[in-house]
């Protein structure tokens, strides 16, 4: 067993490194955040060369991959005109550069089919980073500018993504991850399970709060939604979203 491990733990830090480098680079900006994939893809390549295991096309894999094929399609079909006559190749070239994140979901699927991966530090990562951008946003809203010094823009703030308008998409979509994390904690004792809520909560408001601030209102009305139905499906949790 300890042999198993000295092999194979630096693939699994490298892997967890990778993972949860993803929601830090959205941060960062553009450049981290495409290294970051390209790093991701390229280490699952040498895991699946390295291991030599079959690759087990399943169903919702090709769920996936019909999605894409359909975006890059009818992005080739709404701009064919303005690539044909006025030869902007622009159009073309995001279309297939975003294929990058269907490599991306292979390849998380590879490392994870692989156990290399432990979600836990990954949902641990996006609620901290949840939080931070959070604060961050509340700071702005109370005193015109980050820890950063970025200014909000035309009564919507970006926190620490400067000019770009993303921070309320980035809460909505991160979120996810949070939710799942508390659903993964197994707490018994109910003094523990009380320090659950109470922090669920406390989240849950703080992202509530940035979004709002951030003048985002469709990422605010799909994390609303959101809450909704995970309350639906996951019944045993639902007292802390009702809460």
């Amino acid at each position: 067993m300890s042999e198993y491990n000295n092999n194979f733990s630096y693939k699994h830090y490298i892997s967890n490194f990778l993972l949860c480098f993803i929601p830090i680079s959205f941060i960062l900006g553009n450049l981290a955040l495409n290294l970051n994939i390209i790093l991701i893809i390229l280490f699952s390549i040498f895991i699946f060369i390295n291991e030599k295991n079959d690759f087990n096309i399943v169903f919702f894999d090709k769920i996936i991959l019909l999605f894409f094929l359909y975006i890059f399609f009818v992005g080739i079909f709404k701009n064919y005109e303005s690539f044909l006559f006025f030869k902007n190749s622009e159009i073309i070239i995001k279309s297939i550069s975003y294929f990058r994140y269907l490599l991306l979901y292979f390849a998380v699927r590879i490392l994870v089919g692989k156990t290399l991966m432990n979600l836990k530090i990954f949902f641990y990562t996006c609620s901290l980073c949840l939080i931070f951008v959070s604060l961050d946003i509340i700071y702005q809203y109370n005193f015109g500018k980050d820890i950063f010094g970025f200014e909000g823009v035309s009564r919507r703030l970006s926190g620490p993504f400067g000019k770009e308008l993303i921070a309320g998409g980035y809460l909505q979509r991160f979120s996810f991850f949070v939710f799942f994390l508390f659903f993964t904690i197994n707490i018994l004792k109910n003094s523990q399970l009380k320090i659950k809520v109470l922090l669920f909560c406390i989240i849950s408001i703080l992202i509530s709060l940035g979004m709002i601030f951030a003048g985002n209102r469709i990422p605010f009305l799909m994390f609303f939604i959101t809450t909704i139905l995970i309350s639906l499906i996951y019944r045993e949790e639902r007292v802390y979203f009702i809460f």
